[in-house]
């Protein structure tokens, strides 16, 4: 359902529901731009994070070296979501 997102709330809770299995394994998590905080957008929350959510676990499953960060970018009323997980390992 297409409703005001606050993105960088919804990206926040999202890294909050792996931050126990990413300190397992010894990684840090980091959104990024922290500046997304400023921005509203419109879409459905619930989507938006299955989706951060299944980047997230995907990155956790190939075991980078030291972090996980997932990036928002944004460009007028749209933004599209990607994870950097440096050292990152097939999986």
């Amino acid at each position: 359902m297409n409703t005001p997102l606050d993105l960088a709330a919804a990206l926040e809770e999202t890294l909050a529901t792996i931050a126990a299995d990413a300190a397992t394994l010894g990684l840090g998590l980091r959104l990024e731009p922290e500046m997304l905080s400023a921005q509203r957008f419109i879409g459905d929350e619930r989507r938006v994070r299955r989706i951060a959510l299944g980047l997230l676990e995907e990155a956790l499953r190939r075991r980078p070296d030291y972090e996980i960060v997932l990036e928002a970018q944004s460009k007028d009323n749209d933004f599209v979501l990607s994870v950097r997980a440096p050292g990152a390992h097939g999986g």
